[in-house]
C-alpha cells in the first residue's frame, strides 16, 4: 500500500478527520442510489461520478473497496409513474428506468459497484430490521403502518441540527395515528391499487429510510467507513437512517458521512419536481463522457455548483489541453526519438505528488485537476523529450485516467490508430522531401474529419477534435 495520509470532512462531526478504515486495508462505502422513476440528470451524475473517484483513489493508494449502491424500486413516485405511463403497471417503470440508471453508469465510465441492491429483493431483511426496533422499544404499530418513535432516540438531529419540535418535521409524512409528529414510517400498510408484501403486521411495503439501513448493514455490517449521497439527503433521509441504525446496533454506525453539494440550473436546484434539470443524455449528445466527468470534478464536491452550457464549454477547452498533451506523448513514444537530457521528469514528479496531496485532503479534485492542467501545459510547451521524460509522462497520464477517468483512451479503435500512424509516417517522409503542398493537403483533410496534426521539428503527432470526430 502506498503511504498516504488521508483527511476527510465528516458531515456529522463537521470537521476534517484523519481517515482510518475499520478493517485494515479495506474500505466499506455505501452510497444512496436513485429512485428509478425517470431519467438521470446532471445532479444525479455528480454524486455517482464523485464517489467513483473516491473509490478509484482509495484503490490507487492500495485499499480494497467494497462499494454498495441501492436502487429504490418501490416508492410513491414509482407507483404514480406506473399509473400515468403504463396503465398502473409499476414494474414497467422499473424495467425502463433501472436500465437507464445502469446505462448511465456505463456511459460515464463509473466503475460497477461491488453490489447494486434493489429494495424489492430485500423485503425480508427490512422486516427483520423493523422487528428488532419494535422489540427494543424504538418502533410501534399504528393503524396505518409501523413507525419509528423519534423521541426514543435521544441523539436525533445530530447530523442535520434539526429540533424535533421544528414545524418542518411536522409536515413530513403527516398522520393522525403517529405518537409524535416527528415519527417516520418504517412500514406502510397496503392501500387499494398499491403493490404489497406480507409482513407480521399485515400487507404493505417498506418506508423509504429503513431500506438503506437494512441493505447497507446486510452487505457492509453494523459499522461502515463511509456513507454518502447528495446534500439534499442530510434531512430527513440520513438523519432517520442514523436514528434507526444506531437504535438497533447500539453504537455509532458510520465513521464518515460525506455529502455532495447540490447542482443548480438557472439559479434553482436541479430537480425533476419543478422541471428544472438537464439530463445526462442531453450533455452526452454534445460532449464525450470524459468532459462531463472533468466538468463535475472541476468543483469541490462539498460546494454547490451551477450548471450552464458556457461553463461546460470552458471546461471542455481546459480538458482538451490534457488530451492534446496525452496524444503528444503517445506519438513521441511511438517514434522513439529521445533527447539525451531530461527536461520535464522532475517537474512531472512534483505535479504527481501535488495531485495526490490535493486528493488526500478531502478530495480537492478542483486543485488536483489544476495540477493536471499544469503538467499538460509543461508537456505541450516541450519540444523534445528524454526516454525518462516519456516514461514519467506516461505515469502522469496513467494516474489521471486511473483516478479521474477523463482520458479518451478508447476514442480510437486499434485499426484506426494503426491507419493514423501510417498516415503520419507517410506525411513525415513527404515533409522530409520538401513536398509541403501535398503534406499540407493531408493535414487539412484529416482536420475536417476530426484528426488534427501538429508538426514539431522533423516529426508530427496527432490529436483529436472531439466535435468533428463525433460527427457534430
Amino acid at each position: 500500500m502506498k503511504t498516504t495520509s488521508i483527511l476527510l470532512y465528516d458531515s456529522l462531526d463537521k470537521r476534517k478527520k484523519q481517515f482510518s478504515p475499520i478493517e485494515e486495508g479495506k474500505v466499506k462505502i455505501y452510497v444512496c442510489g436513485p429512485t428509478t422513476y425517470d431519467k438521470s440528470h446532471v445532479g444525479h451524475a455528480r454524486v455517482y461520478i464523485f464517489f467513483d473517484v473516491v473509490r478509484r483513489f482509495l484503490e490507487y493508494v492500495g485499499y480494497e473497496v467494497d462499494l454498495v449502491i441501492n436502487i429504490t424500486d418501490i416508492d410513491d413516485k414509482i407507483i404514480r409513474r406506473g399509473n400515468e405511463e403504463f396503465g398502473g403497471d409499476w414494474q414497467k417503470v422499473l424495467y425502463k428506468y433501472n436500465k437507464d440508471f445502469l446505462d448511465m453508469l456505463e456511459k460515464l465510465k463509473i466503475k460497477r459497484p461491488t453490489v447494486i441492491c434493489e429494495v424489492t429483493k430485500h423485503i425480508q431483511e427490512i422486516i427483520e430490521f423493523i422487528e428488532d426496533l419494535i422489540k427494543k422499544g424504538y418502533a410501534y404499530i399504528a393503524e396505518d403502518g409501523v413507525y419509528f418513535h423519534v423521541p426514543a432516540f435521544k441523539e436525533y438531529g445530530k447530523l442535520s441540527g434539526i429540533n424535533i419540535q421544528d414545524p418542518k418535521i411536522h409536515r413530513i409524512e403527516p398522520s393522525p395515528y403517529k405518537k409524535h409528529p416527528a415519527d417516520f414510517a418504517l412500514w406502510k400498510f397496503w392501500k387499494e391499487g398499491e403493490p404489497y408484501w406480507y409482513s407480521p403486521w399485515g400487507k404493505g411495503r417498506p418506508g423509504w429510510h429503513i431500506e438503506c439501513s437494512a441493505m447497507a448493514s446486510k452487505y457492509l455490517g453494523d459499522r461502515i467507513d463511509i456513507h454518502g449521497g447528495g446534500a439534499d439527503l442530510i434531512f430527513p433521509h440520513h438523519e432517520n437512517e442514523i436514528a434507526q441504525s444506531e437504535a438497533k446496533f447500539g453504537h455509532r454506525w458510520v465513521n464518515f458521512w460525506m455529502h455532495v453539494g447540490l447542482v443548480y440550473y438557472r439559479g434553482r436546484e436541479m430537480s425533476k419536481s419543478i422541471k428544472n434539470f438537464v439530463l445526462v443524455d442531453e450533455v452526452l449528445d454534445k460532449y464525450p463522457p470524459e468532459v462531463l466527468r472533468f466538468y463535475i470534478l472541476y468543483h469541490h464536491y462539498r460546494k454547490p455548483m451551477e450548471f450552464d452550457w458556457k461553463s461546460l464549454e470552458v471546461a471542455y477547452n481546459s480538458w482538451k489541453k490534457i488530451v492534446d498533451a496525452y496524444f503528444k506523448i503517445l506519438a513521441y513514444k511511438k517514434i522513439e526519438k529521445y533527447s539525451n537530457i531530461s527536461h520535464i521528469k522532475d517537474s512531472l514528479d512534483k505535479i504527481i505528488e501535488n495531485i495526490i496531496k490535493r486528493l488526500a485532503n478531502d478530495f480537492d479534485t478542483l486543485n488536483a485537476l489544476n495540477y493536471a492542467i499544469e503538467g499538460s501545459n509543461i508537456i505541450l510547451r516541450q519540444k523534445e523529450f528524454s526516454k525518462e521524460d516519456i516514461e514519467k509522462a506516461l505515469e502522469f497520464f496513467n494516474i489521471i485516467e486511473t483516478i479521474f477517468g477523463i482520458l479518451p483512451v478508447n476514442m480510437l479503435s486499434g485499426k484506426l490508430e494503426y491507419l493514423l500512424d501510417l498516415i503520419v509516417e507517410v506525411r513525415n517522409k513527404l515533409r522530409s522531401k520538401r513536398m509541403y503542398e501535398l503534406s499540407d493537403e493531408i493535414r487539412e483533410k484529416l482536420k475536417k474529419i476530426g484528426i488534427e496534426l501538429k508538426d514539431m521539428n522533423s516529426t508530427s503527432y496527432y490529436t483529436i477534435i472531439i466535435e468533428k470526430l463525433l460527427g457534430k
